[in-house]
């Protein structure tokens, strides 16, 4: 999963590995490797690597 790290015009999409738990229809458990607050990147990833600059 890819996340956002920085601000303004320094903002860089981050992996992180994280561990799912239950999921039901269209949702899923995060048991870990996200914090509260942090921006995931769910549109455009597809083409992004760790570290890459982004602007939203």
């Amino acid at each position: 999963m890819l996340t956002v790290k920085g601000s303004g015009d320094k903002m860089q999409a981050v992996r992180n590995y994280i561990e799912l738990g239950r999921t039901y229809n269209d949702k899923a458990e995060i048991k870990s490797g996200l914090n509260a607050g942090d921006k995931i990147i769910t549109t455009g990833f597809q083409g992004l690597n760790d570290n890459d600059f982004i602007k939203l």
